[in-house]
C-alpha cells in the first residue's frame, strides 16, 4: 500500500495539483474581474389603449331695429349663427418582447455590502448583420447559483439592452417618406 505525503496531499486538496481550485473552496464570482454568467430570460408585454370625444356647440344672435334721424336709411336687420365642433377619436398599441440569453460578465466593482457591480457585453455578427448585447446590474452573492451563474431576474438595478444592425433591422424600419408624412400628419 503506497501513502502520500503530506505536502502531495495539501498540494491536490489546495488545488495547486489539479488546476482549477481546491476541493474546499468555492468557484463562483466573488471580487473584481472575476466572471459570471447571466442568464437573461427576460419577457415583456404591454397594451394601451386611449379613446377621447369631444363636442363643443356655440351660437349667437342679434338684431337690429330701423336708423332714426340721419341713419333712417338702415333697415331692420338681424344676424343669427351657430357652430357645431364634435370629435371622436380613439387609438390602440401594443407591443411585447421575450429575450433569452446567455452573457458573461466580469465583476466590476464589490460593494461595502458584499453585493457585486457586473458588467458584460457581446456583439456577433453574422452576414454583415451585428447584434449587440450589453448587461449590467447589482447581483447579491447568495444568488449566485453554484456552476456561478445568476438568471437576470435578480440582478437588481438591470440594465439590459438588445440591438441590432443589418438587412433585417433596415427593412423593419418606416421609410423617410412615410416617417416624414407620419410626422406632419
Amino acid at each position: 500500500m503506497r501513502f502520500l505525503s503530506i505536502p502531495l496531499l495539501w498540494a491536490i486538496l489546495s488545488g495547486s495539483a489539479i488546476g482549477d481550485g481546491s476541493l474546499f473552496s468555492d468557484q463562483r464570482a466573488f471580487q473584481v474581474n472575476d466572471i459570471i454568467t447571466i442568464r437573461v430570460v427576460e419577457s415583456a408585454s404591454a397594451d394601451q389603449s386611449s379613446n377621447t370625444a369631444s363636442n363643443k356647440s356655440a351660437s349667437f344672435k342679434t338684431n337690429g331695429g330701423p336708423g332714426t334721424g340721419p341713419l333712417s336709411s338702415i333697415p331692420l336687420f338681424g344676424v343669427s349663427g351657430s357652430a357645431d365642433n364634435a370629435f371622436d377619436g380613439s387609438g390602440e398599441t401594443s407591443r411585447s418582447g421575450k429575450l433569452t440569453a446567455n452573457i458573461t460578465a466580469r465583476v466590476t466593482e464589490v460593494s461595502n455590502n458584499g453585493n457585486l457591480i457586473v458588467q458584460g457585453s457581446r456583439v456577433v455578427i453574422i452576414n454583415q448583420a451585428e447584434e449587440v448585447m450589453e448587461i449590467e446590474g447589482i447581483v447579491r452573492p447568495k444568488d449566485i447559483s453554484a456552476d456561478n451563474s445568476v438568471l437576470s431576474t435578480f440582478l437588481a438595478d438591470a440594465r439590459i439592452s438588445y440591438r441590432g444592425t443589418g438587412a433585417l433591422d433596415t427593412s423593419s424600419r418606416q421609410g423617410l417618406i412615410s416617417r416624414f408624412l407620419g410626422w406632419i400628419f
